[in-house]
């Protein structure tokens, strides 16, 4: 993926984790399944492993927009480094 795109993919990972309404709703998620596992009995061993595995899809899913992100902010670095590289190729081919 180029690396504007993948700046491009962070811009939108970003307003999606700071939308309001997409915290309020992930967030829920994990809290209902946190509160579900509290819930059980020490004998549902089964019902709380599945209800942790949904939990961890869950926390997957809002960390996949943060991946998304600092991957982004990895492409920024790049760009920043290899325009920096151009630039000291133009001032020594210019000296």
């Amino acid at each position: 993926m180029e690396l504007h795109e993948r700046v491009h993919r962070g811009n939108q990972a970003s307003e999606i984790l700071n939308n309001e309404l997409f915290n309020e709703i992930a967030d829920g998620f994990e809290a209902k399944f946190i509160e579900a596992i509290k819930n059980t009995a020490t004998h549902e061993i089964d019902k709380r492993e599945e209800l942790f595995a949904y939990y961890r899809v869950a926390k997957s899913f809002k960390e996949q927009f943060i991946s998304t992100l600092e991957d982004a902010k990895l492409a920024v670095k790049e760009i920043e480094h290899k325009s920096a590289i151009e630039r000291a190729k133009e001032w020594i081919r210019d000296f």
